[in-house]
C-alpha cells in the first residue's frame, strides 16, 4: 500500500502546468482497500494509456491519489478541500457512500466534478456535478430478492450492517422478496466493524429461515463461519463478494449464490494483470472507465472546466465500456443488468 502511494504522489510531483489535473479520493486502507488500491490503479492504468497516446488536444494528464483512511467522511472532506486549494476540479471517487455523501455538498457548491467507480446510496442525486459509475444497486437487489423467492424458498434471513450502502442493500432485498410473497423472519443490522457474528448467528439458526442473504461485505465470511459452526447448512446467498473474500473465506461460503454487476471485459482484465500481476477487483473497471468518460468529454468539449464537462456527461444515454454496457439515467446515475454467480473455491463461476 505504501509503494502504490508514493508512486501515485511521484506522478503528480512531476507533472507541468500546462497538464490537466485529475484527483482519486479513494479507500486504500481499511475494510474495502483492495478495491480502492484497484480503483487507483485502474485509473492510472488509463491515464497512462491517454498520455502515451499524446493526451488530451495536446495535454498530459497529471494523476494525485490520496486515502480516505478507512471509511472516515471526516478525512475524505479534508482531503476533497485540499484538492480544491490546489485547483483540483476533477476529481474521481470516493470508495464507500458514507464518504461520498459527506463530500457531495462541498463538490456541489465549489463545482467540482465527483465521480465515483463504487459507491452505492445515490449521493449523485444532489447536483449536476455528481456522477456514480456503480450501478443502482437497490434496484438490482429488489430484484435478487424476488430472485431468491422463486428458488423456492419461502421464509429468508437478511444479516447486513449499520453502513449506509449495506443497510440500503438488506432493505432492498426484503421488498423484493416480500413483494414476491416471501416472509423475512429475521433482519439484522450489526454495527459496520462487528467482528464476532455469534450473537447474529445464534438468532438466525432460530428461526430456521429457507435461505439466508448477506448484505455485510466485510463481514460475511466470519457470519458464514459461524452460522457453520451451529451447523447450518441453510443456502447462502450474497449481494457482494470482495476478491479478498474469496481468498479469505475458507470453504464457509463455497456454493453461496453471488448477485454481481462486476462483469470486466476480458481486454481489460489481461490488461490489469500485465500491468499490476494481479487479478482486478471491484471498482478497477468502473474507475477505468471514469477516467476514458472524463477524457471523451474534455476531447469533444474542447475545454476542462467543470462547467462544461457536466453539461456533457449529464447529456449521455449510454456507454459501453470496460465495465460493459451503463444506460444513464440523467441524474448523474447508470443502471446495468446483473447476473448471478456461485463461490467455487477461490472463483466466482457462471451457474451451470
Amino acid at each position: 500500500m505504501k509503494r502504490l502511494t508514493i508512486l501515485l504522489f511521484m506522478l503528480a510531483a512531476c507533472s507541468s502546468p500546462d497538464d490537466i489535473n485529475i484527483g482519486g479520493i479513494f479507500m486504500l486502507t481499511g475494510p474495502a482497500a483492495t478495491h480502492g488500491k484497484d480503483s487507483a490503479q485502474a485509473a492510472e492504468l488509463a491515464i497512462n494509456e491517454i498520455n502515451q497516446a499524446g493526451g488530451i488536444n495536446g495535454r498530459l494528464l497529471a494523476w494525485e491519489v490520496d486515502d480516505t483512511k478507512s471509511a472516515d467522511a471526516k478525512t475524505s472532506v479534508t482531503v476533497l478541500t485540499r484538492f480544491i486549494n490546489k485547483d483540483i476540479n476533477v476529481v474521481i471517487g470516493p470508495t464507500w457512500s458514507n464518504t461520498a455523501k459527506a463530500m457531495a455538498p462541498i463538490a456541489c457548491s465549489e463545482h467540482i466534478i465527483l465521480m465515483s467507480p463504487t459507491a452505492g446510496v445515490a449521493f449523485n442525486e444532489e447536483c449536476e456535478y455528481l456522477f456514480a459509475l456503480r450501478p443502482h444497486d437497490e434496484v438490482l437487489n429488489e430484484k435478487f430478492g424476488r430472485h431468491i423467492y422463486q428458488q423456492g424458498h419461502k421464509t429468508l434471513a437478511i444479516v447486513g450492517s449499520t453502513q449506509a450502502w449495506e443497510e440500503e442493500q438488506a432493505r432492498a432485498v426484503k421488498k423484493g422478496f416480500e413483494g414476491a410473497g416471501g416472509t423475512v423472519v429475521s433482519f439484522q443490522l450489526p454495527q459496520l466493524m462487528e467482528q464476532d457474528y455469534r450473537t447474529e448467528a445464534t438468532k438466525v439458526k432460530a428461526v430456521n429461515p429457507d435461505a439466508i442473504v448477506f448484505t455485510n461485505s466485510a463481514g460475511q465470511q466470519t457470519l458464514a463461519r459461524r452460522l457453520k459452526e451451529l451447523g447450518v447448512t441453510t443456502p447462502f446467498y450474497s449481494v457482494l463478494v470482495y476478491h479478498e473474500t474469496l481468498e479469505t473465506h475458507n470453504g464457509f461460503m463455497e456454493g453461496t449464490i453471488v448477485n454481481t454487476d462486476f462483469t470486466p471485459s476480458t481486454v481489460f482484465v489481461a490488461k490489469f494483470e500485465q500491468a499490476y500481476n494481479r487479478t482486478p477487483d471491484i471498482g478497477a473497471d468502473t474507475s477505468y472507465d471514469a477516467i476514458m468518460l472524463l477524457a471523451g468529454a474534455m476531447r469533444t468539449t474542447g475545454s476542462v472546466e467543470p462547467e462544461d464537462l457536466q453539461v456533457h456527461l449529464n447529456a449521455l444515454q449510454e456507454y459501453t465500456g470496460e465495465s460493459g454496457y451503463l444506460v444513464f439515467d440523467g441524474k448523474g446515475g447508470v443502471s446495468k443488468e446483473a447476473t448471478q454467480k456461485k463461490i467455487q473455491g477461490k472463483e466466482l463461476v457462471a451457474l451451470s
